[in-house]
């Protein structure tokens, strides 16, 4: 058998079985500490994911644009609007 798959299948095996006792450790926590936790995994969830997005949408908003400079900035003020918009949702709760 390749060397190769069989890492794959190990590291595959370690993730799984991790993902799991991690999911079971957060059973084990109490309810209002639970609470706290939550809402910052949460919002940490959340830019993960629009950070992820915006990362890759990078490299291909700089090949299509007929001006670089255009995307660039573009993508600054996104990032600074979110990070506004943010700071306002944040302020309201």
């Amino acid at each position: 058998m390749d060397p190769i798959l069989i890492y794959i299948i190990v590291a595959a095996l370690i993730g799984s079985v991790g993902s799991i006792l991690l999911a079971g450790a957060i059973l084990l926590i109490k309810e209002k500490r639970l609470a706290l936790l939550s809402e910052r995994l949460t919002s940490f969830a959340g830019g993960t994911l629009m950070g992820a997005a915006f990362l890759g949408m990078i490299p291909r908003a700089m090949h299509t644009a007929p001006q670089p400079q255009i995307a660039g900035v573009t993508i600054i003020a996104g990032i600074i609007f979110f990070f506004i918009l943010e700071k306002i949702v944040l302020w309201r709760t």
